[in-house]
This record gives structure tokens, C-alpha cells and sequence, in this order.
């Protein structure tokens, strides 16, 4: 986590591993282009891939009386929390029905300040758990009705990916490689600022289930289209081949 030891190891180590690979393989556009500024050549953008969760027909037709808003990542400030419940306190009288689930490993002991953030702004309805895996965490997935994740850089995001196999739309932000959950009609992707939070928290909030549903079935299916294991393993066995190839000679 530390900046300067990152800048030495990468100035006498990592820099010159990365000038002498035959690809440097980036997971989205983002990350391609800070290799670019960085000055390397022969990058390759395959994202990762994710385990799609087998799910019955009639998934997220419920009618529970609370629905849930679910946060699932790291608790650090790069992950955009402290925005998230500064919009909260504008949201939650008018959606009782709603509670915020937070939940991921707790760095740096953030979780210590989320927690004086919800008792100074006087946060209702506003849920803090431990970091998750295996089953406990696809079934916060299955009880969530929305997913959010404003980080302020993300250089892929695997929780979006992973709310989209879920049939959940998901919220985030620009400074994410996730822009195409708009042309897939799957979530929104907005500029970080509370106000924009908050205006589109409240139109997701406001869209009926079965519109919710619907958008949860488009993201799901783009999940299966571009992201399933088999799909980068063709990609990558390509890009093997090219290696090979050029060695050969």
C-alpha cells in the first residue's frame, strides 16, 4: 500500500520486467491507457473473467417489504463510501422501505470512521459487515435489489461484474472502466459528486421491480456474452499462440 516503496520496486525491478514482455495484458481501456502514458507498446485489453451463478427462473420476484442497496468491497476511501452515506442522509426519510447494506475487509481500520460518519449525520437504516466469500456472499448478492460502488479509480472492478451476473443494476462511477452499463441498459455510470449521487440513486429507488428486473436481466446477459471463463480463455490461448509464434523464429 505504500506509494514510494511501489515507485523504487517499479524503478528498479518491475519497469524493466514490463520493457522486455512480449504483451502486457491490461483488463479494460483505462488500464490500457496508463500503460500507454507509461510509454509501453504491445498491450492487449482482455478483462477478467467471472463464474456466472446458476439462478432459478423466477429469481428476484419478491415482495419483501425492505429492499436492499448493497455495497460490497474493500471499506477504503477510494472506494467512494464517505460520498455514498453523505447522499444517504437526503434519501433516507423519503425511502423507508430501503436500507444500505455495506459490507468488505475493513483497511486501515476505515470502518472505525464509516461508523462515526452514520452517527454524526444521524444514518438510518444503515448496515456494516465483515468481508464475505463462497455462499454467504452470493446470497448477499440474491437479496440485494441494487449495487453500488463509487470509487474514485477502479482499474476493473470485479463486484460490478460479479451484482451484473446477479441480474442486480448496478450505480458507479466514470472513474471505473464500466461506462458500457448505459449502452447496455444494465445501470448508470456518473461523475462522483453527492448531487449526482443522489438524483440517480433516487430514479433507480423509484423504477418499478419489473423495470429493476429487466435491467437485471440485460446486465446478466452481457456478463454471459463478454465475460464468461470460456470466452478469455479463447482470447488468451490466442494471444499464447502469437507468443509462441514470434519465439519460434
Amino acid at each position: 500500500q505504500s506509494y514510494l516503496k511501489k515507485k523504487i520496486f517499479y524503478f528498479f525491478v518491475e519497469s524493466i520486467h514490463l520493457k522486455f514482455a512480449s504483451y502486457l495484458r491490461a483488463t479494460s481501456e483505462l488500464e490500457a491507457k496508463t500503460f500507454k502514458k507509461l510509454g509501453f507498446k504491445n498491450i492487449i485489453t482482455i478483462p477478467n473473467s467471472i463464474k456466472i451463478p446458476k439462478l432459478r427462473s423466477n429469481f428476484k420476484i419478491n415482495n419483501k417489504k425492505r429492499k436492499r442497496l448493497l455495497f460490497l468491497s474493500r471499506l477504503h476511501p477510494k472506494k467512494g463510501l464517505s460520498e455514498l452515506l453523505y447522499s444517504w442522509q437526503f434519501l433516507q426519510k423519503k425511502y423507508k422501505n430501503w436500507e444500505l447494506l455495506i459490507c468488505g475487509y475493513d483497511e486501515d481500520n476505515y470502518k472505525k470512521e464509516l461508523i462515526s460518519i452514520i452517527k454524526n449525520l444521524k444514518l438510518e437504516r444503515v448496515i456494516i459487515k465483515d468481508f464475505v466469500t463462497g455462499k454467504n456472499k452470493d446470497n448477499l448478492y440474491k437479496s440485494s435489489d441494487l449495487f453500488i460502488l463509487l470509487s474514485h479509480s477502479e482499474n476493473f472492478g470485479l463486484a460490478i461484474a460479479e451484482a451484473l451476473s446477479f441480474c442486480i443494476p448496478v450505480i458507479t462511477t466514470t472513474n471505473t472502466p464500466w461506462k458500457k452499463l448505459i449502452k447496455n441498459k444494465c445501470g448508470w455510470c456518473i461523475d462522483l459528486n453527492i448531487k449526482n449521487v443522489v438524483k440517480t440513486l433516487g430514479k433507480a429507488i423509484e423504477l418499478s421491480s419489473k423495470k429493476k428486473r429487466l435491467m437485471g436481466i440485460r446486465g446478466r446477459k452481457w456478463m454471459i456474452r463478454d465475460f464468461i471463463d470460456q470466452s478469455m480463455g479463447i482470447k488468451m490461448h490466442s494471444v499464447y499462440k502469437q507468443i509462441l509464434k514470434k519465439k519460434s523464429f
